[in-house]
C-alpha cells in the first residue's frame, strides 16, 4: 500500500497553500460526530485477502482553523476465505472485531466542499476461525489516508468518502474505504 504515499504526502504539502486562499469563516468551529459504512481489506502474504463491510463512528473538533483532531471506532464485517494445508482446503473465517483510531485530521475548501488528510494511530483486533479453532489478534500502529467532504444543501450534514491504511506491517496491511455522513453541532 505504499503506493499511495506519494499522493498524501503532495496532497498534504499542498493544503498550506490552498488553505490560505480560503476565508477564515469557511469551517465549522464547533464539534461533530458520524457514522458510516467502512469497506475494510486485510491482505497478508502467503493468506488469501479477506475483505468486509462494517460501521464506523467517529467525533471530533476543530482544534485550529485548518486542524481537526478526530477518535473513531470501527467494528464489524467478516470474510470467509480458502487456505489450502496439507490436509486440504480449509475455510477460514475472518472478522474485524474493533478498531480504535485517533486522527490530526488538515482539511482545506469552502463552505460546502472540502478535502482532507488522516494522520494517526490505530490498535485494532482481527480473529481467524476454523472449526473448532480461533485465533485473535491485535495491533496498532501509524495510519494515514485521503478523503473529501460534501455539505448537504444549508443543513448541518456532511456526506463524507475517503481511503484510509489503517496498519502497515512488512507481512500484511489493512485498509479501508469509508463513506458516511457528519453532523456538527
Amino acid at each position: 500500500m505504499t503506493r499511495f504515499t506519494p499522493l498524501l504526502l503532495a496532497g498534504i504539502l499542498s493544503m498550506p497553500s490552498v488553505a490560505a486562499a480560503q476565508s477564515s469563516d469557511d469551517f465549522d468551529s464547533n464539534g461533530y460526530f458520524g457514522i458510516g459504512a467502512l469497506s475494510w481489506t486485510y491482505d497478508e502474504d502467503n493468506f488469501p485477502e479477506a475483505s468486509g463491510t462494517g460501521v464506523q463512528f467517529r467525533v471530533g473538533g476543530q482544534a485550529a482553523k485548518h486542524l481537526d483532531i478526530e477518535a473513531r471506532f470501527a467494528t464489524g464485517g467478516s470474510d470467509t476465505v480458502t487456505v489450502n494445508t496439507f490436509g486440504g482446503p480449509v475455510d477460514v473465517d475472518v472478522e474485524l472485531d474493533n478498531a480504535l483510531s485517533f486522527f490530526l485530521k488538515p482539511h482545506t475548501g469552502g463552505q460546502q466542499v472540502r478535502g482532507y488528510g488522516l494522520l494517526g494511530f490505530t490498535t485494532g483486533e482481527l480473529t481467524a476461525s476454523a472449526g473448532n479453532f480461533s485465533q485473535t489478534a491485535d495491533d496498532s500502529g501509524f495510519s494515514y489516508g485521503l478523503g473529501g467532504e460534501v455539505k448537504l444543501g444549508d443543513s448541518p450534514v456532511w456526506l463524507s468518502v475517503e481511503y484510509v491504511n489503517y496498519l502497515s506491517e512488512d507481512d500484511y496491511t489493512v485498509d479501508g474505504v469509508s463513506a458516511g455522513l457528519r453532523f456538527t453541532f
